[in-house]
C-alpha cells in the first residue's frame, strides 16, 4: 500500500484538481488513502484542500489531513498537545505558511519564517489569535 501511495503522489503536482474530484466521490477509505497520497507528494496545492478537511466531520479525516500537511510544510503545531488538529490556531498556522510560500517568504520546515513562529501569539498569550488591537474584519 505504501508503494502505492508513494507512486500516485507524483502526479499530485500536476493533476490534484482531479484528485479533488475524485476524493470527493470516494468512499472512507479511498479517501484516507488520497489524503495520504497528497501528504507524500509535498504538493503546495495541495495544503487549501487539505486545511479544509482539518474540520470535517469523521474524526479519522482531519487526523490523516493533519498529518499530510505536517509531512508537506515541516509544521507540528499539536506537537505540544495544547491544541486539537482541527483548532483555528492551527489552522492559521498552516494557512499562514501557504500564504507565505507564495509570496516568496515561506517558514523553513523548523516552523520559522521571516517573521518568527506561524502562530501568533492570542490576546491572551495562549500563542493563537488575532493581537488585541486588531479589529476582526468579515
Amino acid at each position: 500500500s505504501s508503494f502505492y501511495v508513494r507512486y500516485a503522489s507524483r502526479y499530485c503536482g500536476e493533476r490534484i484538481g482531479d484528485m479533488i474530484d475524485r476524493y470527493r466521490g470516494g468512499n472512507r477509505h479511498f479517501k484516507i488513502w488520497l489524503i495520504r497520497v497528497m501528504g507524500e507528494s509535498d504538493c503546495l496545492e495541495a495544503v487549501p484542500f487539505l486545511i479544509s478537511l482539518l474540520t470535517d466531520i469523521d474524526p479519522d479525516i482531519p487526523h490523516e489531513a493533519y498529518g499530510s500537511l505536517s509531512k508537506i510544510t515541516g509544521l507540528d503545531p499539536v506537537k505540544d498537545g495544547s491544541m486539537r488538529v482541527n483548532d483555528a490556531r492551527v489552522i492559521i498556522a498552516f494557512s499562514g505558511f501557504y500564504r507565505d510560500s507564495h509570496r516568496g517568504d515561506a517558514p523553513d520546515r523548523s516552523g520559522r519564517g521571516a517573521n518568527g513562529p506561524d502562530i501568533p501569539p492570542g490576546r491572551d498569550g495562549s500563542g493563537g489569535g488575532a493581537p488585541a488591537s486588531s479589529p476582526v474584519r468579515g
